[in-house]
């Protein structure tokens, strides 16, 4: 994926237009959305073309339970174009996004949701607002090592391949990761089969080979929460 060019203007104008909507239009799931679904895929891409012959990779894994408010909201209204244009203006060309929802496999449905790599403004905009925005959740961790693992299995750069350049893994939340990630919410959610139950450190080893990834917390109040825990391991 990742075909067009991408738009600052195209992206004011989309999120202008909708700046007085109520988040239940803006979001409008009440499920996982079937092509953002990840169990049976087999890869997401981020291709170079004539157009983006040096593309850098991007993608964002937010936590969409209840404790996070309206920050899924923020982005999509004002922060993503706004980030899209520092990028620019930092000389940083061909950028592709992609963004994935995270939730508790513990107890939720959909725990992993999945768009694809983009290089437009209208495309970028479509998966984040497909993302299935449940709320709820009163467990203390969220799976942001599903969101880890499909990074490391089912992602692939041209950046990385062809030039040897990581991508970028945004993770935003305000909770701690589950210390094992359990094979059998593996299979359910993505559909692979590990032979065993993953520690947490050995599934961010995995993503960083292809991947510089981060952690932001929305903040400092939130920090004193989990950043102990992420500080352990990005």
């Amino acid at each position: 994926m990742g075909y067009g060019s991408y738009s600052y203007e195209a992206h004011q104008q989309i999120t202008t237009a909708r700046s007085a909507l109520p988040a239940q239009q803006v979001f409008s799931q009440r499920s996982c959305h079937p092509l953002m679904d990840p169990k049976g895929v087999k890869l997401r891409e981020s291709c170079d073309s004539p157009d983006h012959p040096n593309t850098i990779s991007i993608a964002f894994a937010l936590d969409v339970s209840g404790s996070m408010g309206t920050i899924p909201e923020q982005i999509a209204r004002k922060e993503l174009p706004g980030f899209m244009k520092t990028l620019l203006d930092c000389g940083v060309t061909d950028p592709q996004v992609l963004f994935m929802a995270v939730q508790d496999a513990a107890g939720r449905e959909a725990a992993l949701q999945v768009g694809q790599f983009e290089t437009t403004a209208e495309l970028m905009d479509q998966w984040l607002t497909w993302c299935w925005i449940m709320g709820g959740g009163a467990s203390p961790y969220e799976s942001y090592d599903l969101a880890l693992f499909f990074a490391a299995h089912h992602t692939r750069m041209d950046g990385f391949d062809k030039r040897g350049k990581k991508g970028y893994l945004f993770l935003t939340g305000d909770e701690p990761c589950y210390p094992e990630l359990k094979a059998s919410w593996v299979a359910r959610v993505i559909g692979d089969k590990p032979a065993a139950d993953m520690p947490f450190e050995h599934v961010v080893a995995e993503a960083k080979r292809m991947y510089h990834p981060f952690f932001l917390v929305p903040d400092p109040g939130r920090f004193d929460q989990c950043g102990a825990f992420w500080r352990q391991y990005l």
